[in-house]
């Protein structure tokens, strides 16, 4: 299967003997003393390359070759060592430590073959891990608000019967969804959340690129003549689509004017102003053109003119980071009403299994108390 299907990855998640018990087939050479395994079934040959130990997981790269065309292909072996059958890992950032290495060696990119996941029975932790990325992947693509884990998982449980075995998995990739949200990269998603770069850089920390950008000094304030020469154009300035401006939104107030100016602006006719100008009552929104403006200079009764070059480029990182911050705002806000959520959901369920106890009790106690008095009654009937 991962010949044909051109598979780059394997993802085991069981150890080999699990409770006593044999959960898997030794499939791969350990490289001790066999360095290969044939499978002259199938015509494939395995070979050990090296392998890479960490704390929760082992990466292996085996080489399988094809004993008829002598084909040879390499592929990875990511093993999850610590994660017990019907139970879930040490914590969500191992996991997601083990999906971030998984992604970063493009096992899961669109240009090579499916990864194989599998465990004892692959449906209990496979169906987390696989939950999981799908989920964090839509939420990197669509936004937070659009994903529902329920409607995914039940879609693909449509694919696969009985995914997700035990509550606590089913708990545990709720917290694996909201930590890999929490560490989401800002900069994948442009201002329309569309998806600009790598669909599988979700887990990713940019906390050090984001702290810099926070310690970078703020850009200085526009001066104070070019301000009110603006603000007085605008006002002085009969173009139509100044009107049309206007009538969209509430113009703003002009700033006092100075006394070196006033009396060269009221001589300035509108035409001096060409039509090509487009000046706009939004002091705001002048990133793109320039505005014509009198020159201080004049010369036989004609004006001369000046165009005011765009705002400077910290004005517009400081928007962006402006940006970035309020969308970190809102996921986080996002982020702590599903932990509401859950913790109401979680309560509720403790609340109708601590009414369900006492109500269990009762009725037991009822039937042993009416058995005794049965018999006690039977016995007085024959004694």
């Amino acid at each position: 299967m991962v010949w044909e299907q051109n598979s780059k990855a394997v993802l085991m998640l069981n150890k080999i003997i699990e409770k006593n018990h044999v959960k898997c087939y030794q499939y791969w050479p350990l490289g001790d003393s066999i360095n290969t395994m044939m499978f002259p079934d199938v015509g494939i040959k395995v070979k050990y390359i090296s392998k890479t130990e960490s704390s929760d997981y082992t990466t292996r790269i085996l080489k399988l070759t094809d004993l008829e065309t002598k084909e040879s292909r390499e592929i990875l072996h990511f093993h999850y060592t610590t994660w017990p059958d019907f139970g879930v890992p040490q914590s969500p950032t191992a996991f997601l430590r083990f999906l971030t290495d998984v992604r970063q060696s493009g096992a899961l990119d669109q240009n090579v073959g499916p990864p194989v996941v599998h465990c004892s029975a692959g449906i209990g932790r496979s169906g987390t891990f696989c939950l999981v990325d799908t989920c964090l992947v839509l939420i990197e693509e669509s936004g937070l608000n659009s994903v529902n884990v329920r409607e995914v998982l039940i879609e693909m449980r449509r694919h696969r019967m009985g995914l997700i075995q035990t509550p606590d998995q089913l708990r545990f990739s709720y917290a694996a969804i909201i930590e890999g949200a929490k560490q989401l990269p800002s900069n994948n998603v442009n201002i329309n959340n569309e998806v600009v770069t790598n669909h599988y850089d979700v887990v990713s920390n940019i906390n050090n690129s984001s702290n810099e950008e926070e310690d970078e000094p703020p850009p200085l304030p526009p001066p104070r003549g070019e301000s009110l020469t603006r603000s007085m154009m605008a006002d002085l300035t009969s173009n139509p689509i100044t009107r049309n401006d206007e009538l969209s939104a509430p113009p703003d107030k002009p700033l006092p004017r100075e006394p070196s100016i006033s009396t060269e602006i009221s001589t300035t006719s509108p035409q001096a102003v060409p039509n090509s100008a487009v000046i706009t009552n939004n002091l705001h929104e002048q990133n793109s053109d320039g505005v014509v403006v009198p020159n201080d200079n004049t010369s036989d009764g004609e004006n001369s003119s000046k165009t005011i070059s765009p705002p400077s480029s910290p004005d517009t990182k400081n928007e962006v980071r402006h940006r970035n911050k309020e969308k970190k705002e809102r996921l986080a806000a996002q982020v702590r009403e599903m932990k509401r959520r859950q913790k109401e959901t979680e309560e509720w369920q403790k609340l109708k299994r601590s009414l369900f106890k006492p109500l269990t009790i009762g009725i037991g106690a009822a039937i042993v108390g009416g058995g005794i008095i049965a018999i006690c009654g039977y016995l007085y009937m024959r004694g």
